[in-house]
């Protein structure tokens, strides 16, 4: 087989993003794995921490003593559940104090331990109408720095969401260093569509006008699935696509509640085999390789009509079991 079994749901957004409109017609929501993916600027940093890695110093404040471990055991296994990781921070919180958990925050993730890497750069080249990230590091908006031909506007605040102007990166949970609250209380999550209404408008009406892409987290996200379950109550069958983009397989009735929600999964799983070197990595460069590769051709050089070409991966793709197309249905180059 040569074609992704879900190459029509990418066919999807290459074509939103390609469009031929100034700023495409396609968004996106970047979660915490395009982080995971940053460059180190010393080998010695450390790493980007998962779920279960940030929780790991809340747990060891509230659980200090030895006879705390089997419950500190408990509620580890249970950090990877969203839920559960917001009340450890709501327990935080409570007893340390706002500023202590952000002062944690800050620790737990070393944003300037670490530099934008090419999936980043790959990512904000696309044209997308908007980019919003539930992340505090600052990985996007350097990498966006960098570019020459395409520039963006940074809203880290609400204050600043009248200034801006597509296309822009969105800092939906707060910006390192000092742009907070950084939400990840329960009781933000909680507060949020009221407190960071203008925020929740501005997802909302990107989710109304655009194919819209979520990237680097599995989807559970509590103000996620309110923004989108808001678009379908008020739109119902009008609703744009939503894609969900996975690294690991879905239990059946996960799919089944997705699909009820109207949100189709791209499932990158089936790409490598489950021991492939630099696996999650690999995925997120064959997806931003295969977005890039449904650019038409420049029609403004005209009669010289340039046909776009992605750059080469900077991974070793032989062991990938799915090819990319460009529009054309050439095959692309891994």
């Amino acid at each position: 087989m040569t074609h992704h079994p879900d190459q029509e749901h990418i066919n999807t957004i290459r074509t939103a993003l390609w469009s031929g409109q100034q700023y495409g017609e396609a968004a996106v929501m970047v979660g915490a794995g395009m982080s995971q993916n940053a460059k180190k600027k010393f080998q010695t940093a450390p790493p980007f921490p998962n779920w279960g890695q940030l929780m790991e110093p809340f747990l060891s404040s509230l659980y200090p003593n030895p006879a705390d471990g089997t419950m500190k055991a408990e509620r580890s296994k249970l950090v990877n559940a969203t839920s559960e990781a917001l009340r450890i921070a709501n327990e935080y919180a409570a007893l340390h104090s706002d500023v202590g958990l952000e002062a944690l925050l800050k620790t737990a993730i070393p944003d300037n331990h670490y530099l934008p890497s090419d999936l980043h750069h790959r990512l904000v080249r696309q044209r997308w109408a908007d980019v919003f990230t539930t992340n505090w590091d600052t990985l996007l908006e350097r990498a966006a720095d960098e570019m020459s031909l395409r520039r963006y506007s940074y809203v880290r605040k609400m204050n600043e969401i009248p200034t801006s102007r597509q296309p822009r990166i969105t800092k939906l949970h707060g910006s390192f260093p000092s742009n907070g609250p950084f939400i990840l209380t329960e009781e933000q999550f909680r507060c949020y569509p009221e407190r960071y209404a203008p925020f929740v408008n501005m997802v909302r009406q990107s989710i109304m006008e655009n194919t819209f892409c979520l990237l680097g987290f599995s989807g559970n996200d509590p103000n996620f699935l309110q923004w989108s379950g808001w678009v379908r109550d008020n739109l119902g069958s009008h609703t744009r696509p939503i894609f969900l983009v996975i690294h690991s397989p879905l239990r059946k009735a996960q799919m089944a509640l997705l699909q009820q929600r109207h949100i189709h999964v791209v499932d990158l799983s089936i790409l490598f085999s489950d021991g492939e070197p630099d696996r999650y990595g690999k995925m997120l460069e064959w997806f931003l390789m295969n977005l890039e590769a449904g650019r038409p051709p420049d029609v403004g050089n005209w009669p010289e009509i340039r046909t776009y070409q992605p750059k080469r991966a900077v991974r070793d793709m032989s062991h990938c079991r799915y090819k990319i197309f460009d529009y054309r249905g050439t095959e692309i180059t891994l």
